[in-house]
């Protein structure tokens, strides 16, 4: 069993179960004692060295009354790069019985020392139906039953990541098809209509609102 994870996914679900699976086979006996969690401190917007430095020193102290130590590092994105750096050593080389997790919608906003180092947990659900050109192919229910995965995301950071990727894999896509057909006109309204949308849910319209509204819009 690897003792360095990367928990990889938008949705806040898949995380929770992925974390709980964890604590169940490392037989985390007690929370408060055994387990650690780490995220932003109070008004901050990234995860720094010091937040790391505290991880390592808890990491020397042996469980107190499980077999193992589990921390987990929630929106790993935000670490910094010092932070990043601070726990090669931890990842690479970790003290006995002592398991670490860092969560993210997205790996590649890691270091690659950092991923080279860990065992990836692929949540493959919304990755692989965000792409543009499935969604044009679904169905209308599907494409709401789409939107209502995104939305389903607790996390504001990790929605708002999501919502980005999904209308950046549906522009891309049209603007390729335009490319080889510039007449289309249907595919210059769905292009404007995406736009539109991006602009509309960076405001303060409501994303879901104007996310399906997309959808009733779109030209097909």
């Amino acid at each position: 069993m690897s003792k360095s994870y990367i928990i990889s996914s938008s949705r806040a679900d898949f995380i929770s179960e992925t974390i709980d699976s964890l604590c169940s086979s490392l037989q985390i006996k007690d929370i408060n004692a055994d387990f650690y969690h780490v995220e932003p401190a109070d008004k901050k917007q990234s995860i720094g060295i010091d937040q790391t430095r505290k991880l390592k020193e808890w990491f020397k102290v042996k469980p107190y009354s499980s077999p193992n130590k589990f921390a987990v590092i929630q929106n790993a994105e935000l670490l910094t790069v010092q932070a990043q750096n601070s726990i090669l050593k931890l990842l690479e080389e970790p003290n006995a019985n002592c398991f670490l997790a860092l969560t993210l919608s997205n790996p590649s906003y890691l270091l690659p020392t950092v991923l080279s180092r860990c065992e990836i947990i692929q949540d493959t659900t919304i990755s692989q139906s965000i792409e543009g050109t499935d969604f044009m192919k679904i169905s209308r229910t599907q494409q709401f039953k789409l939107i209502d995965e995104i939305m389903s995301e607790k996390n504001l950071i990790e929605q708002n990541r999501s919502i980005q990727k999904f209308l950046l894999n549906l522009l891309t896509t049209l603007q390729k098809e335009l490319e080889a057909d510039h007449s289309d006109t249907k595919l210059k309204q769905n292009i404007a209509l995406i736009e539109q949308t991006s602009i509309m849910i960076s405001g303060n319209t409501s994303k879901r609102l104007a996310l399906e509204n997309m959808v009733i819009n779109m030209k097909y």
